[in-house]
Parts: C-alpha cells; sequence; structure tokens
C-alpha cells in the first residue's frame, strides 16, 4: 500500500476504560515520501457482547463521517470518522473491535489540519487496509 516505514512497531497496552475488554494493540506504518500514514489499532475484548458495546461507545466518542466509504461486509454497525488529519473506520470483528486510520499529514508538524482532505485514492486505501484488516481478524476466529 506504500507504507515502506514503521513509523510504531506493534504494541500491546493493557486496557482499563473500557469494560470487558483487556487490551489494545496498535502498529503505525508510513510513507516519507507521501507524508501519510495508516494506523492498525485493535481493542480486544471477553466477549462480542463487550465489543458491541465498545463500539456503541466509540461512536457517541467519534465525529462520524458519512462521506468515509464503509464496505457492507464490515457490517451495519461499522462507521467512519474523521478527526483531520486522520481519517478512520472503525468496525467489530467478534470480541475484537477495530480502528482503521489514514492519516494525511502522520510526519507534518502539528498545525492546520483544514489544508488535508481525504482524497479519494487515500479513501481507497482506508477502505482496502480495513477490509485486510477485518479479513484477518474473522479468519483467526473461523480457523
Amino acid at each position: 500500500m506504500g507504507f515502506t516505514e514503521t513509523l510504531q512497531r506493534v504494541k500491546t497496552e493493557a486496557v482499563t476504560a473500557e469494560k470487558g475488554c483487556s487490551s489494545s494493540t496498535e502498529a503505525i506504518y508510513g510513507s516519507a515520501t507521501t507524508e501519510t500514514g495508516l494506523i492498525s489499532d485493535v481493542l480486544t475484548c471477553q466477549s462480542d457482547a463487550a465489543a458491541a458495546a465498545a463500539l456503541q461507545s466509540a461512536r457517541k466518542q467519534s465525529t462520524v463521517d458519512s462521506s468515509i466509504t464503509v464496505p457492507k461486509v464490515l457490517r451495519s454497525s461499522a462507521f467512519g470518522s474523521s478527526n483531520p488529519p486522520e481519517f478512520s473506520i472503525v468496525s467489530q470483528a467478534g470480541p475484537r473491535v477495530a480502528v482503521t486510520t489514514f492519516d494525511v499529514a502522520v510526519t507534518k508538524a502539528s498545525g492546520s489540519t483544514s489544508l488535508y482532505p481525504l482524497s479519494s485514492t487515500q479513501s481507497h486505501t482506508l477502505v482496502v487496509a480495513a477490509l485486510e484488516q477485518n479479513s484477518l481478524y474473522q479468519s483467526t476466529r473461523n480457523g
């Protein structure tokens, strides 16, 4: 997908803020040439119900963005969220909540984010990454 640099290796941390969920695993990949990044974050819960509650909590705390196309295979509970320069797809895969984020300014210093809209190519990359992330968890659950 063009993200040749690992900006943060896979890191797992304990979670206490979400009832019924135990850990969060995150990795960040970037591209120096485009100054963009892809963030993969997974919240692991003890049950599908706990993951569904965490997904609902995330929806309430997010700026839901209907302009982000969420593939139907990710279920109707999945949603797109934007907080420029970050654009995310949040979905549930069994006892996990997956957050796939495209950051259009991952290597830029803090400043105005209004200059960084999500392009159609970047949106496509976000969708492909979210589908790939979801397929990994579905195959783990089914296999």
